[in-house]
Parts: C-alpha cells; sequence; structure tokens
C-alpha cells in the first residue's frame, strides 16, 4: 500500500512508448488510473527504474483515445460512441481499469443491439467479463435463436450451454 501511495502522489514523468511514438506520462496519473500501471511502477521492477514503458504490439492511436481516461471516473457518455467503447473496453480490462470498464458496460446495456450484433456483443461481453452485457445478449439471443449462426460459439463452451438455459 505504501508503494501504491508513493506512486499516486509521484510527480515524476514516464515515457510510454507506442509503436513508433512517445508520451510522456505523470506517474501518479499512471498509478491512479490503472492497478497494472501501478505495478509496473513499483520498486522492483524495470519500469519503475528507468522510468519507461513499451507497450508491444499496441496502438499508438488507441493509446491516445485510452490516455483521456487516465483519471479516475474520467467518462462521460458525452464523450462515448459505440466505436470509441469497443476500443477502450480491452484497454479497460487488460490494465484492470475496473470503474471505466462498469461506465463503457453501463453505455452498452443503454445501446440497442441488432439481430446481426447480438453474437458480437455477447461474445464480447464473455471475453471481458461484463456480467451484465452478458446476461442481456444470453436473453436476447434466446429470443432470436431461429435467426442467429450459432456456429460462431463452437470455441466458447459454456455459451451455448447458457443460451439454452434461458
Amino acid at each position: 500500500k505504501n508503494k501504491m501511495m508513493k506512486n499516486m502522489l509521484s510527480h515524476e514523468v514516464v515515457e510510454v512508448f507506442v509503436e513508433d511514438e512517445v508520451f510522456k506520462e505523470y506517474s501518479s496519473m499512471l498509478a491512479v488510473s490503472s492497478p497494472v500501471f501501478d505495478a509496473m511502477l513499483q520498486s522492483s521492477m524495470v519500469e519503475d527504474n528507468t522510468k519507461k514503458i513499451n507497450l508491444v504490439q499496441k496502438s499508438k492511436e488507441e493509446y491516445k483515445l485510452l490516455r483521456r481516461y487516465f483519471q479516475p471516473r474520467a467518462i462521460s457518455n458525452a464523450n462515448l460512441t459505440i466505436e470509441t467503447v469497443n476500443i477502450l473496453i480491452p484497454w479497460f480490462h487488460e490494465y484492470q481499469m475496473t470503474p471505466m470498464l462498469q461506465e463503457c458496460e453501463d453505455f452498452l446495456l443503454d445501446a440497442t443491439i441488432s439481430t446481426e450484433e447480438i453474437t458480437k456483443c455477447l461474445l464480447q461481453a464473455y471475453h471481458y467479463d461484463m456480467k451484465r452485457q452478458y446476461a442481456r445478449c444470453v436473453e436476447l439471443l434466446a429470443e432470436h435463436l431461429i435467426n442467429i449462426d450459432l456456429g460462431v460459439f463452437s470455441q466458447e463452451s459454456t455459451v451455448p450451454f447458457d443460451i439454452l438455459v434461458a
């Protein structure tokens, strides 16, 4: 806990490398926004010693979008679209930004889902552990079962069972 407080109070600049671009971030903002970034910036980690974080196989355009949310409760529904939510969900999940992920899920729960999008939305909810969205999609899928190709679930062993139970 003391290390987390150290990171949250620190005004040290950390260089975050994404593709060919370097972003300068305050370690305190990274630490307070994400437990994963906070862990990277602990004294025993190479990132804390070098003040450099290398995000391999990440998109700089997506990172630019993510960094707008480096403050707790920074999401406003006015800023969200389906497109931005779909980009941000994997980032929020990977970096354990739970409040942000929950706000994205809240946004999705209010969004209309077409019959064609149900399977995609269900798999997204399944992969990123959005339980309320998952339950909603299972119900929608059960209602529209005749119109849906269930072949997309061959890799997801529990998904078809959840649909049949609904």
